[in-house]
């Protein structure tokens, strides 16, 4: 078959799971590995950043302006 949406892949326990987002693009990955940031589309004009815990808890909004696209994500240093 075929996967589509982002998958978390803990190569120590040899597990995987499925993230709640397939909407979203524009990932990156913290240093520490544990948190992934990218942005979701809400519309043609409005797209949000958010964080997730690589284990798929604790969604955060991070960006709230209507009408304004929030499509160039990065960790800062």
């Amino acid at each position: 078959g075929t996967y589509e949406g982002v998958y978390v892949i803990d190569l120590d326990r040899k597990k995987s799971w499925a993230l709640q987002i397939s909407l979203a693009n524009a990932y990156h990955v913290s240093l520490s590995g544990s948190k992934l940031l990218f942005n979701l589309p809400e519309d043609d004009f409005t797209a949000h950043l958010y964080f997730i815990h690589a284990d798929g808890s604790h969604l955060t909004q991070v960006t709230f302006a209507d009408g304004v696209s929030d499509r160039f994500v990065s960790w800062g240093r």
